[in-house]
């Protein structure tokens, strides 16, 4: 008679040990396959050997338990065939070692139904059931592993072809030991899902750490991690070890003019141009996205001129590449400082002289490379792109060196030779003059201020009224005066002086070098001095005998 009591408890005990024996095997398993695996060398080398030989023990333990107790030689038994089958699903298993495991199973299985007694028609049928099923297996990992309905049928024909094929074994005992075997691995399914979600979960919020989810390059946290144990291991080994760091030129003004979209499709297109272009030259190099614009290269193993060729067909192929952003055409360059470890630095040293070779070259007008503190002219031509600033320039009086008025100035900064200078053009619209006079004049709290306009501005008659309304809408400004630097024919100015008298707005001639005598700007001064010259603090005219000091500072930047 069939003993149900004593078959529920083979269940629970049965339970409890898969449950153990996943728990630690699963331990061991991540520390011989895991993704960090082989950062941590010792407990790799010692994990490898010991997820082979770890379920080899417990199955022949298993078998010698068969031996000496053999009243519960179906418990060991059903847990020896559990085994079997999970070291054959085991996940990133070589073929050389998928082979062995499966040499090793099969072998096992017919040593022990040889000494069963079993027929040799059974016996060949085992034979064949099992290659066949390795094969599958081997075939369908990806399919069988995390599929319920096929990990309970392949359960299902293993326990069907070991139990019922043993001819001295009742059939309600066969039964009951493939009943076992079901509800053990439908219990180790669920124990190793439940591990493969949470793994694919921590692999997920791994690489959204890891990679840059705009551009596909690697992060700056990665970068981080990445670094010192790459510069560390360079020096340990005693191999060169490389860095470029990169940076795309004027980048803010394409965000500026084109807008961020834009800007994002600029950054992807050119770290994909990066990836492709080494990979070409140094597979074994490492992109990283380490600020907004800024990229970083490291090449372990590789010296420093063949990076510099690396990098130099970088370079070339970012600056003719045709960039497009919803139909319209964009340009980029990149400026690069390129660096090689020294055996006498560490990891911090060589970040920062890396640094400072990407500032030399965006010191030497960008567009270039720096190699080892020496900047490469590498061409001549400059992406039209340009850092304005517009300073408030005060006007003082001879008489008494009080401040007559503030003056607005643009000015681009020349960075090869270090200093803001005067642009040769001025092209800014009269809305934005109008606003950048109300920022001075809240900025500097005087009431008269000078501004420059191009001669097409000066002769629309809604400029002076815009700046009329300006006046009078503004607590902090008192005056207008508006310099001329461009006479135009004096019946159009008589014309254009009238709206700016009509407004309150007075006019100066600026800047008139290029005049050879008086009389020719004698008409002019007639309609300056019915504007300007009754109005003006000190009675002060800026023509020749004018004198300015400038105490002015930055305090917009703009970038066009």
């Amino acid at each position: 008679m069939f003993n149900w009591a004593l078959w529920f408890m083979h269940l629970m005990l049965s339970i409890a040990v898969v449950s153990g024996f996943m728990a630690f095997y699963t331990v061991l398993w991540r520390l011989a396959f895991g993704d960090d695996a082989r950062n941590h060398p010792w407990t790799y080398r010692m994990a490898r050997p010991g997820a082979i030989i770890f379920p080899l023990f417990v199955i022949f333990a298993l078998t010698y338990a068969v031996y000496i107790d053999p009243m519960n030689d179906m418990l060991y038994r059903n847990l020896r065939l559990l085994i079997l089958s999970l070291i054959l699903l085991d996940d990133r298993l070589s073929l050389p070692t998928y082979a062995f495991r499966s040499v090793f199973v099969f072998t096992f299985l017919m040593v022990e139904n040889y000494y069963l007694g079993m027929s040799s028609a059974a016996l060949l049928l085992c034979a064949v059931a099992i290659a066949t099923m390795c094969a599958l297996l081997r075939y369908l990992h990806n399919v069988v592993h995390y599929n319920f309905p096929a990990i309970l049928a392949f359960g299902l024909v293993t326990a069907v072809l070991y139990w019922f094929l043993q001819a001295n074994l009742a059939r309600i005992n066969a039964l009951a030991a493939t009943v076992t075997y079901l509800v053990m691995v439908s219990f180790a399914f669920l124990l190793w899902k439940e591990q493969h979600v949470a793994d694919v979960k921590r692999r997920l919020l791994q690489y959204r750490a890891d990679v840059d989810e705009l551009t596909g390059a690697q992060s700056f946290a990665k970068f981080r991690s990445d670094y010192g144990q790459l510069v560390a291991e360079a020096m340990r080994t005693h191999k060169p070890f490389t860095m470029a760091m990169l940076d795309i030129d004027h980048f803010k003004a394409l965000n500026d003019k084109y807008g961020h979209l834009a800007g994002n499709a600029m950054l992807v297109q050119i770290a994909t141009l990066l990836t492709e272009v080494a990979a070409d030259f140094a597979p074994q190099f490492r992109l990283y996205r380490t600020g907004g614009e800024e990229f970083n290269l490291v090449f372990p193993g590789i010296d420093v001129q063949t990076v510099r060729r690396v990098m130099t067909t970088c370079w070339q192929t970012v600056r003719t590449h045709q960039f497009a952003f919803e139909g319209t055409p964009l340009q980029a360059t990149i400026s690069v400082g390129i660096v090689g470890l020294r055996t006498t630095e560490n990891a911090d040293a060589l970040y920062k002289r890396a640094d400072n070779n990407l500032y030399l070259s965006k010191r030497h007008g960008r567009d270039t490379i720096t190699v080892e503190g020496t900047t490469e002219r590498l061409s001549e031509r400059q992406v039209a792109s340009y850092n304005f600033a517009f300073f408030s320039q005060p006007i003082v009086g001879l008489r008494d060196g009080q401040t007559v008025r503030h003056e607005l100035k643009l000015r681009w900064f020349d960075e090869t030779r270090n200093r803001w200078v005067a642009p040769n053009f001025y092209d800014v619209t009269v809305p934005s003059r109008i606003m950048l006079l109300d920022r001075s004049a809240r900025h500097l709290q005087h009431g008269h201020l000078a501004v420059n306009l191009q001669t097409e501005q000066f002769m629309r008659q809604s400029t002076a009224h815009a700046l009329a309304q300006f006046v009078a809408s503004n607590d902090h400004v008192d005056q207008v005066i508006v310099e001329i630097t461009d006479r135009p024919d004096l019946p159009t100015f008589k014309e254009a002086a009238s709206w700016y008298r009509q407004q309150g707005i007075a006019l100066e001639l600026d800047q008139i070098n290029n005049v050879t005598d008086a009389a020719s700007v004698a008409a002019y001064l007639h309609w300056l001095t019915a504007s300007s010259l009754s109005s003006r603090p000190n009675g002060v005219m800026k023509m020749w005998c004018g004198s300015r000091y400038s105490t002015g500072r930055p305090w917009r930047r703009n970038t066009a």
